[in-house]
């Protein structure tokens, strides 16, 4: 079983890693001017010498993901906090339905003996 487990551990690095380890290869001299500009006139250069390209896609990959991450792992707690809630939500009423099966059933009250109404109330 574990030699089964390396194995496939074995062909996914090989199949994510080896595509990747070439790509930086093949472009790990090609350097990106980075520039902020907020108009024509105004605009500041980040680097001196640019950015390697594989490390620009990496941040914008990571980045992506962190991006995507954070939003989904708050709805996925507030989702599991919510349903906590009905889950005790219903844990109570499961409560007082047996608690009314097993308890004996009120006798219903008769009316006087005259047939007035106040005494009932």
């Amino acid at each position: 079983m574990n030699k089964l487990k390396l194995i496939k551990w074995v062909v996914i690095v090989t199949l994510l890693g080896g595509p990747s380890a070439l790509f930086y290869l093949q472009n790990a001299d090609t350097h990106v001017d980075l520039v902020f500009k907020l108009s024509p006139e105004l605009a500041w250069h980040l680097g001196p010498s640019g950015a390697p390209l594989p490390l620009l896609l990496l941040a914008t990959l990571l980045i992506g993901m962190l991006a995507t991450a954070l939003p989904a792992s708050f709805l996925v707690s507030r989702s599991a906090a919510r349903l906590r809630g009905l889950r005790k939500q219903v844990a109570s009423l499961q409560d007082e339905i047996d608690f009314a099966k097993s308890s004996p059933a009120p006798k219903a009250s008769k009316a006087s003996p005259s047939g007035e109404f106040d005494d009932l109330i």
